[in-house]
């Protein structure tokens, strides 16, 4: 099983061993950020990047939440 960040089909995704299938505001860490995964605008899990979530906060490049 893959485990860790892995870009798919030019989305990047967090795989773990264990996922009761939310997507939202995540907790890495190996790198000390929050990252947001997509819903309803990116496929299903997938990493929001140098955008703004759908709950109007604004990441970068990585997908880390910009205070």
């Amino acid at each position: 099983m893959a485990i860790g960040w892995k870009q798919i089909g030019g989305n990047w995704y967090y795989l773990n061993a264990v996922s009761n299938g939310e997507t939202g505001w995540s907790y890495q860490k190996e790198s000390d950020s929050w990252n947001y995964g997509a819903g309803k605008t990116l496929p299903l899990g997938a990493l929001f990047v140098s955008t703004v979530t759908p709950d109007g906060y604004n990441v970068d490049e990585n997908g880390v939440w910009l205070p």
